[in-house]
């Protein structure tokens, strides 16, 4: 399946049989007379996210953008980073009904939250 997505309308290429049945019911509503589907509302970046999962079945939002150096050269993750990415990634796997996704991008912010924050938070102390 051919996909443009962004408003830079990015070329994706999608192996059909990686697609749910909702999904490609989705997808096949997005596409004009001219045999593409066509996404603008959906970014670049969260296609490759998606487009990764297919493939992989594991989530990747963390990229270099993501990521600053100390004074010693070491790698130091800026997880706020991830934050709209990971929910840019969930908004696009509810719009194509992919329900695998969706639910790694709902993993992901979960994971990025952290289990202290989730402990401490007050609606959620009862569930310890």
């Amino acid at each position: 399946m051919f996909i443009f997505a962004g408003e830079e309308e990015h070329l994706f290429t999608l192996h059909s049989e990686l697609l749910s049945d909702a999904t490609l019911a989705v997808l096949r509503l997005q596409i004009p007379q001219n045999g593409f589907c066509m996404l603008p509302e959906h970014s670049r970046e969260t296609m490759h996210i998606y487009r990764s999962f297919l493939y992989t079945m594991s989530f990747y939002s963390m990229t270099m953008a993501d990521k600053d150096f100390d004074d010693y050269g070491r790698i130091v993750e800026n997880e706020d980073r991830e934050w709209m990415p990971i929910a840019h990634a969930y908004f696009l796997g509810s719009f194509l009904r992919d329900e695998r996704f969706a639910n790694a991008a709902i993993d992901a912010l979960l994971e990025n939250v952290g289990s202290e924050v989730l402990l401490n938070h007050p609606r959620l102390r009862f569930l310890c």
